[in-house]
């Protein structure tokens, strides 16, 4: 699991979001979730979970600049 999550995420709902998305890029289209589906399976997992603020992240809600290069750390920001 990526350290970046820092612990926020169960193994659990780590599972189930790679579910999720496995479900979603099935090759044929009709074997592939709704977007509304989706969403509806994914806000009980990020609901209870939304992280808490660190030192240099914005209040704002928008996301932290990285340096060029950086890969994104996480699923569910």
């Amino acid at each position: 699991m990526d350290p970046a999550l820092d612990g926020q995420y169960s193994l659990k709902d780590v599972i189930q979001v790679a579910a999720i998305a496995a479900m979603c890029v099935q090759p044929e289209a009709d074997y592939r979730p709704l977007m509304a589906d989706v969403v509806q399976s994914l806000v009980p997992l990020v609901k209870h979970k939304l992280p808490t603020p660190k030192a240099g992240s914005s209040s704002s809600g928008a996301p932290t600049p990285r340096p060029p290069g950086t890969p994104e750390a996480t699923l569910l920001t």
